[in-house]
């Protein structure tokens, strides 16, 4: 028979264990939602010529290579 002290033991170990998972998936979503952010701030670069991009310091590459990563990119 388990003893009280236990009992709590174990309810207090599955607490902080779902708080923890909660934790990281929040932080997930976050993440997530910030490469979408980052992503909606290359679109506009897309159809800008070669010299306004050039006057930016990058390249019609970069803008590719940005865009071609997957959104949980790291």
């Amino acid at each position: 028979m388990r003893s009280q002290k236990n009992i709590h033991m174990i309810a207090t170990n599955r607490a902080v264990a779902m708080i923890a998972v909660a934790e990281a998936l929040a932080h997930g979503i976050g993440v997530v939602f910030q490469r979408i952010r980052d992503r909606r701030g290359v679109r506009p670069l897309i159809g800008m010529d070669d010299c306004a991009l050039k006057d930016m310091g990058i390249s019609r590459a970069d803008v590719d290579r940005e865009l071609s990563k997957p959104i949980l990119w790291r």
